[in-house]
């Protein structure tokens, strides 16, 4: 097996900052772990709407109040269908079945595409801030 060129970063010892490199440093850490905590969220957030079923049952959206005042026969027909889908594995099944994956793995790749632009314009905007000062200290001189 061929051994693999690695180029290691040197370490750089006293490094020192400007005030607004570090205020980009911490921008650009905030964004990073923002853009994780959604991804989680969304996350979390669509598998809870798949496993809300085990608690929220099809079967419960008829109360048993407005079967037992005699009921007609169609809506007795249709609470016994929908008990009989809502069990919990039918109810999980089903969620799954409709959620919208595409659009969900769209969003949680569009985050680093989010964070990226932030950052970028963050860059853009201290570029421009730069040849700025840099202008006004050449006019002045």
């Amino acid at each position: 097996m061929a051994a693999r060129n690695q180029n290691v970063c040197p370490t750089i010892v006293e490094l020192e900052f400007s005030e607004s490199s570090q205020s980009a440093i911490d921008l650009i850490n905030e964004v990073h772990t923002l853009s994780t905590k959604s991804w989680i969220a969304l996350t979390i957030g669509n598998l809870g709407l798949i496993f809300a079923g085990l608690v929220l049952s099809p079967g419960r959206a008829i109360p048993a109040e407005l079967t037992a005042l005699g009921a007609k026969p169609i809506l007795k027909a249709a609470t016994n269908l929908t008990e009989a889908a809502g069990s919990p594995a039918g109810s999980v099944a089903y969620n799954i079945f409709q959620s919208n994956w595409e659009i969900f793995f769209q969003a949680v790749s569009a985050f680093d595409a989010i964070a990226k632009l932030i950052v970028d314009v963050f860059n853009v905007y201290n570029f421009r801030a730069f040849l700025l000062s840099l202008l006004l200290k050449t006019t002045e001189s």
